[in-house]
């Protein structure tokens, strides 16, 4: 996987407004990845709570 288009921690203080400009798979794409990460808050604090908004 390539470097991440989004911004996750930015869109997390901002509530999680999905970007219009980013392909849906790719944001699927890079939550999939996020969400097995070996860091907590990459993984609990961002990819899970992106994928529960």
């Amino acid at each position: 996987m390539t470097a991440a288009l989004t911004a996750w921690p930015t869109l997390a203080a901002d509530g999680f407004p999905y970007p219009d400009h980013i392909p849906a798979r790719r944001l699927i794409d890079e939550l999939a990845v996020a969400l097995v990460s070996r860091d907590p808050g990459v993984r609990d604090d961002g990819a899970y709570t992106a994928a529960a908004h």
